[in-house]
């Protein structure tokens, strides 16, 4: 006898990183956030409140389970939310997706990588302490350099502000396909 279910192969956790409610909605910080967002309106799909700290939405994908996930534990403690909920789904840590804002890229530029460090991203840092884990899949989405004079918590937690940087965040379009 197990005591301990096998984690699920075939089950996949899309995690946005953001800060909730209405003040950080357009913070540049909330890339994560909007991404889900994309797409869970292209899949018609509906968000679920668990817990008070996270919402949730899923897809099947022929045998593929694909659950989407939005800390709402602020950014840096996004971790907490990201272990309960892969401890009640058995989600295989192989098969996590973190998708986060990135100051070390350019503006509009995406880089996918598994494993790594932090990169003094505190929401990814949270997620890596509270797995004991670090070779997840990361989805940067690069916000650039904040200007001479402003610091980077300044810049993160502000809404993009000119018109191609709210042009490109309000009509993001991310879909999901997983083979």
């Amino acid at each position: 006898m197990k005591l301990y279910p096998e984690k699920q192969s075939n089950v996949y956790l899309i995690v946005g990183l953001g800060n909730p409610g209405p003040a950080y909605a357009n913070n540049r910080h909330n890339l994560g956030f909007m991404a889900l967002d994309s797409i869970a309106r292209s899949n018609a799909l509906s968000w679920k409140l668990l817990k008070g700290t996270y919402e949730t939405a899923q897809i099947r994908l022929s045998d593929q389970t694909v659950f989407l996930l939005k800390p709402l534990t602020f950014m840096n403690v996004s971790g907490r939310a990201v272990a309960h909920f892969t401890s009640r789904k058995f989600v295989d840590f192989q098969n996590i997706i973190v998708v986060h804002d990135d100051m070390d890229l350019g503006f509009g530029k995406i880089r996918l990588k598994r494993g790594g460090g932090d990169g003094g991203h505190r929401g990814v840092r949270s997620i890596v302490d509270s797995l004991r884990f670090k070779d997840f899949i990361r989805i940067r989405m690069g916000v650039g350099r904040p200007p001479e004079g402003v610091s980077a918590e300044a810049y993160v937690l502000d809404d993009f502000r000119d018109k191609f940087e709210k042009e490109i965040s309000n009509n993001l379009s991310v879909t999901v396909s997983l083979q």
